[in-house]
């Protein structure tokens, strides 16, 4: 029982905390005097029973396997399943991760280069800080992360209640340590929750004090503080106050200036009585320039209201990735340059002057996408300034009218319109929380499956498309569902390297098709050493020349290639609408039949053949086969997927290709020339990567697995779903309930 309490108290091993359990697990088999029949000199059984000791041995390789098996998540036993030894089971783990080890340490870096306070206390966020740096450190001995280095980090992610004080500290001539510095810091912490918080009495004042600013003043460093309610009928009719922390009455105390509004001295026009006079449009490209006064004023009331309910909303809005929509905001604008794309330096006037006087200046003026509420289509926000030191991001109702649209307001959400048919989809929906109406980045299942997502990722579900060509897509949003990442050029990929070679280029045709179907490119790929699973060992390819939309078909026999053409002559005329004009292939014995001409000339189609030894002239269907066949080899060697697995990864190859947009189509997909209308990727996973198929409760008994361990092998053209194989007995299923670890092979 005592062993069984120790290993119990190691956590268990999952896909984020590997070093961590290795670490652990390693003290208790050294402590249990396991170690040497894991990894030292003791891992394999002794040659000669000496006294007993391949018993022993064996004993002592038990317990080592029972620790390891009993401190791992389900998913991760299935690695060590079937494993012999103690050694065989730990070197399968650090193989395995040790894959992972690149990814995971961009992510890593990825979220501490965003990492910030939030609701946490100063021991939870010292905490997270540290724990991230220490990982960084483990996975990269070069990336050791220094004090200095992690204290910056620390000071920028923290609330703004700490800046004066971190403002004061940074001023002293003797800087704390690390430690130190969180001592401070907690201890400025207990101060502020012995002295009390801001809050709210009851949901009444909040609503009563956001009505009215007039009725609710800042005080210094941002907060609020309440004159006791007794005080307000002490011989005045007026509505009670607030005061500034120096106790300074703030009444009687004018304006030194003329209202923007009526001209007048002695009051600012949000204080004024007359009719407001009416804003024309006041986005950053109208022609009219708008007052720096009046941007102020406007951000001045709606960050008051804001400030005023953010103790009450705190739990519920995600300020980092959340949209707000204010009618007090006079332009979109957020503090996240990351979110911004097609950045302009801002050469203007204007500046955001927050609640407590401090002005923040607008560096930057850009366009963003948004994924409104629970739809896939992206959303796009033009002239959204940039302004550092903002701490939400606003979507202005001024600007989103001005540009045509329509907001309806309802007690449960928001809703806009490009028109006033509000029966059909509206282009942005949001929610109320609280008192605000808030947009979200993206539904919680969109936020909970792409927090990891990187360049390298997609590069890999879109088929190891090139990272030139992955920068332009992302830049440009030229497919729905693709988020916006950051794409570095310079990566090396491993399955890239094994599938892709260079050669010269033949010289192209200047013809083009004016049409689809107009003239269609064939060849055949084959045969194939490996036979696939189903047997098949060559393709046969068709691409339309006027959108470059590629059909593949596979067969055992070159001999079935009329056979296949009758059937996509058939399916495309029937999809597209038109009838095949032309076919151009080479002068391969399985298009030269009698019987295939006589087809043709029943059917009106002209067959085009190419010269002998002149390949060249069939160039499109040449270079579209070794486009293939270089994905196709990079996909599964990416992942040590079996050769057997051709047929599907080439299916899959031009499933992708075909959704990616080509430099030769003024970078439009062939997907989007054929059928007018944008691609989604959304659903594109990683080719070879393992999976779970869930399996219905009619197909398994009480106690068998409920789901079924499987390699990702394709997308069903027939049926919403993913195509997953069984490895072990060559099973496929086809599902729309799976569960992807796309980091494992």
């Amino acid at each position: 029982m005592g062993d069984l309490q120790v290993v119990g108290g190691i956590k268990k091993l999952n896909n984020n905390n590997y070093n961590t359990w290795a670490t652990c697990m390693m003290s208790y088999l050294q402590g249990q005097d396991l170690w040497e029949v894991v990894g030292g000199s003791e891992t394999m059984p002794p040659v000669e029973d000496v006294n007993g000791a391949l018993r022993k041995w064996r004993i002592r390789a038990g317990k080592a396997m029972f620790a390891l098996k009993t401190t791992v998540e389900e998913d991760m036993l299935e690695h060590i399943r079937d494993v012999k030894t103690p050694k065989e089971a730990w070197d399968t783990f650090v193989t395995l991760f040790s894959k992972k080890n690149d990814t995971r340490l961009q992510l890593l870096e990825n979220e501490l280069l965003s990492i910030s306070q939030h609701d946490m206390t100063i021991d939870q966020y010292f905490h997270k800080v540290k724990s991230i740096c220490r990982e960084i450190t483990e996975l990269d001995p070069n990336s050791v992360i220094g004090e200095s280095r992690m204290k910056r980090i620390i000071i920028h992610g923290l609330r703004p209640e700490y800046r004066s004080f971190v403002i004061a500290v940074q001023g002293w001539p003797v800087q704390p340590s690390l430690v130190e510095f969180e001592n401070l810091l907690a201890s400025q912490e207990a101060m502020a929750k012995q002295m009390g918080n801001i809050t709210l009495k009851s949901e009444d004042e909040a609503l009563y004090t956001s009505k009215s600013r007039r009725n609710f003043k800042p005080i210094a460093k941002g907060g609020y503080k309440n004159i006791d309610k007794e005080k307000c009928h002490q011989g005045t009719t007026q509505p009670w106050r607030t005061q500034k922390t120096d106790h300074k009455s703030s009444r009687g105390k004018r304006f030194e200036g003329n209202c923007n509004n009526c001209g007048k001295w002695g009051h600012m026009s949000k204080d004024c009585w007359s009719k407001k006079k009416s804003i024309e449009n006041n986005t950053a490209t109208s022609e009219k320039e708008i007052e720096d006064e009046w941007d102020a004023e406007a951000l001045y009331a709606m960050e008051e209201n804001e400030l005023a309910l953010m103790a009450t909303m705190r739990e519920h809005i995600d300020y980092e990735k959340d949209w707000i929509i204010d009618s007090g905001c006079s332009n979109h604008m957020t503090g996240d340059q990351k979110k911004l794309q097609n950045l302009k330096e801002y050469k203007g006037s204007r500046v955001v002057l927050t609640a407590n006087n401090s002005r923040l200046p607008i560096a930057h003026i850009g366009n963003t996408t948004i994924v409104p509420g629970n739809e896939s289509d992206l959303v796009s926000l033009q002239n959204v300034f940039h302004v550092p030191g903002m701490k939400k991001n606003l979507l202005s109702v001024s600007q989103l009218t001005s540009s045509g649209n329509y907001l309806l307001f309802g007690p449960q959400d928001v809703k806009v319109y490009k028109d006033l048919k509000i029966f059909e989809k509206p282009t942005i929906e949001g929610r109320r929380v609280e008192s605000v109406y808030v947009l979200s980045a993206e539904s919680a299942y969109v936020d909970k499956t792409r927090k990891n997502e990187t360049a390298d990722l997609w590069h890999a579900r879109l088929g190891h498309v090139g990272y030139h060509k992955l920068k332009v897509i992302i830049e440009k949003s030229m497919l729905k569902g693709l988020p916006q990442l950051e794409v570095k050029t310079d990566v090396v990929c491993a399955g890239c390297q094994y599938g892709k070679a260079h050669q010269l280029p033949y010289n192209e045709s200047k013809f083009r098709a004016k049409k689809p179907l107009e003239l269609i490119h064939s060849d055949v790929f084959g045969p194939v050493k490996q036979t696939s699973v189903s047997g098949m060992r060559y393709m046969l390819t068709f691409i339309d020349d006027y959108s470059r939309y590629v059909w593949v078909f596979f067969m055992k026999e070159k001999s079935d290639t009329f056979s296949k053409f009758k059937e996509f002559k058939t399916t495309v005329e029937g999809e597209v609408g038109m009838k095949i004009r032309c076919l151009r292939s080479d002068n391969g014995g399985e298009y030269t039949s009698e019987e295939f001409k006589q087809y043709l000339k029943e059917c009106g189609i002209r067959h085009q053949y190419t010269c002998a030894n002149t390949p060249q002239q069939n160039g499109v269907a040449e270079r579209k086969n070794r486009h293939l066949a270089e994905i196709c080899r990079s996909m599964p060697h990416a992942k040590n997927v079996p050769g057997r697995f051709w047929a599907e990864a080439m299916r899959t190859a031009a499933h992708v290709i075909n959704k990616l947009p080509q430099p030769r189509l003024g970078f439009i997909s062939p997907f989007e020339t054929l059928w007018n209308m944008k691609p989604t990727v959304s659903y594109f996973r990683v080719f070879g990567c393992i999976c779970y198929v869930f399996v219905p409760s009619h197909l398994h008994s009480k106690f068998d697995k409920k789901a079924v361990r499987c390699i990702f092998v394709g997308y069903d053209n027939q049926r919403k779903g993913w195509k997953c194989c069984d490895p072990t007995n060559g099973r496929c299923y086809t599902s729309r309930d799976v569960v992807f670890d796309e980091a494992s092979s």
